[in-house]
């Protein structure tokens, strides 16, 4: 099975799968973990945040789309690069080169290499950009389904009162 077959079953068995409960016992940290981890944006369907689905693919593509710009700038400069410093060796590079004609006869063919650099490291870090956001969407979906019961209502309160000594703190927990 093909990656697009693959992720399209997957999206197949998140959509056919049954909704939870509003109270469900059997909500897990690792369930979210591991649907994050094999579909992103899955494990925030999982935890009922459907609002940040769009931001995890967003995000992915972007960084997607920015690593892939920065690859195609560093095979250009590549190749131009290649193609002034040997051009004899690398005839297959001659299109590219004359797009710089003007930097390679004027025997500037280190800028055409620094160009080629900039561009590899950015397309780098971009990869490393998109792997960080990844990590991040699994461990959101990780975080929140640790805090899916937390209870955030009014019985708890945290309040600062004056005192004739100074500010002082006053935690008060209702049952």
């Amino acid at each position: 099975m093909n990656g697009t077959g693959l992720l399209l079953t997957g999206l197949l068995f998140v959509v056919s799968s049954p909704a939870l409960p509003a109270t469900d016992s059997t909500h897990s940290p690792q369930g979210a973990l591991w649907r994050a981890l094999v579909l992103p944006g899955w494990g925030q369907i999982y935890n009922r945040q459907y609002w940040k689905v769009p931001f995890v693919y967003a995000g992915l593509g972007g960084f997607a789309a920015l690593a892939r710009f920065m690859n195609e700038r560093y095979l250009l400069y590549r190749h131009a690069y290649l193609y002034a410093i040997a051009p004899d060796r690398y005839p297959q590079y001659r299109d590219e080169g004359e797009r710089f004609r003007a930097v390679i006869e004027a025997g500037r063919a280190d800028l055409l290499r620094q160009y080629r650099d900039r561009y590899r490291r950015n397309r780098d870090l971009s990869y490393i950009a998109l792997g960080l956001w990844y990590g991040l969407t699994v461990l959101d979906a990780y975080v929140h389904a640790h805090l899916y019961d937390f209870d955030v209502s009014e019985n708890l309160q945290l309040t600062v009162h004056p005192a004739p000594t100074g500010a002082g703190l006053r935690l008060r927990w209702y049952f």
